[in-house]
């Protein structure tokens, strides 16, 4: 009996970071896709064979940022129920209070 692998999508658009959490992942087990922007994780959100289990979106992006992206997927009913872990290098209070009340 195989063990199932987890799937986590990284939406990063610095490779560095994105690279270095997706190590560590594979390392500990997970399936990781990375990706270094919203449009290209919406299209691979649209595949039902990559849904990931978990995603973690870094929220200062250009053209689309992780808030957006946020949106997009609660807006999508058959990505609502995936959680979120949004990213920052953001220290300000009002960034975390946007982030909980998700948007």
């Amino acid at each position: 009996m195989g063990q199932t692998k987890y799937t986590v999508l990284i939406i990063d658009d610095e490779i560095h970071i994105r690279r270095l959490i997706g190590r560590m992942l594979q390392g500990a087990g997970y399936r990781a896709i990375e990706t270094g922007n919203g449009h290209e994780a919406l299209a691979i959100l649209a595949d039902p064979e990559n849904r990931p289990d978990i995603i973690t979106c870094d929220i200062a992006m250009p053209d689309m940022n992780g808030f957006q992206i946020l949106e997009a997927v609660r807006s999508n009913p058959d990505l609502d129920d995936i959680p979120v872990i949004m990213l920052t290098a953001m220290g300000q209070q009002e960034d975390a209070t946007r982030v909980r009340k998700g948007s």
